[in-house]
């Protein structure tokens, strides 16, 4: 129930659950904070109410877990349950392809990120950050894998800093997404803090499972249960 369509379907559910009753209200949830959108703040008080009728609630971590225990909710219902784990395979590589492998070859140190490019993800940050990374690796590499709709903005920003060493791969095809995490010393994924935070994002998990170090922002929903795997860093800090 992430989304406000969803909430019809949770409605749905508990009109159902009240006609025959004995069948069970599952409700599975996100939140580990709750939006500061004017809809958001309209629909709580609905959500509350539902959340409470649930018989069971199923959270993907201890984030959540804590806001609704916080929130009222009975510890006994809520179940922690990490599906995006699961959700996070990815097609196995079988072989680096060339063009990676020369990467590779060419750089000290290879950071990777790979998602939508939007600004609420961080990308600018990163591509500051890396400014400053060159200055003691010059032979360091960033790849940038995804597509979205800042993407112009970001190439621009590379350009004025004159980042020559940042290389903008476009959308990834799944059979070869593991290889670029494969093939990298790091993995940066740096959200910033918008009306609404990112709850589970399922790339440092794909980093995880590749046996790459993912560096995220701790406002990432999913930082307790990543804790020993993460390097965190204060949200918005270049440094």
């Amino acid at each position: 129930a992430q989304g406000y369509p969803d909430l019809i379907g949770v409605i749905a559910s508990y009109v159902s659950k009240k006609i025959r009753e004995k069948q069970i209200f599952v409700i599975k949830d996100t939140h580990w904070y709750w939006p500061s959108t004017r809809v958001s703040r309209v629909l709580w008080p609905v959500y509350l109410y539902l959340i409470k009728k649930a018989d069971i609630i199923i959270v993907p971590g201890k984030a959540s877990y804590v806001f609704w225990i916080r929130n009222g909710i009975d510890r006994s219902r809520i179940s922690i349950v990490h599906y995006y784990w699961l959700e996070s395979t990815m097609k196995e590589c079988r072989s680096i392809p060339v063009y990676l492998a020369k990467i590779r070859e060419r750089s000290d140190v290879l950071i990777l990120y790979l998602g939508r490019l939007i600004k609420k993800r961080g990308v600018d940050i990163l591509i500051r950050a890396f400014d400053k990374v060159r200055k003691e690796h010059p032979n360091a590499t960033l790849i940038i894998a995804g597509t979205g709709p800042d993407e112009k903005y970001f190439k621009e920003l590379a350009r004025s800093l004159d980042l020559k060493n940042i290389m903008f791969l476009g959308p990834v095809k799944e059979d070869k997404k593991q290889c670029i995490y494969m093939i990298s010393d790091l993995f940066v994924y740096v959200p910033v803090k918008t009306t609404i935070p990112e709850e589970w994002p399922i790339p440092p998990l794909e980093a995880i499972k590749s046996g790459v170090i993912p560096i995220v922002s701790d406002i990432v929903g999913s930082v307790p249960d990543l804790k020993p795997y993460v390097i965190t860093v204060p949200e918005g800090d270049i440094d």
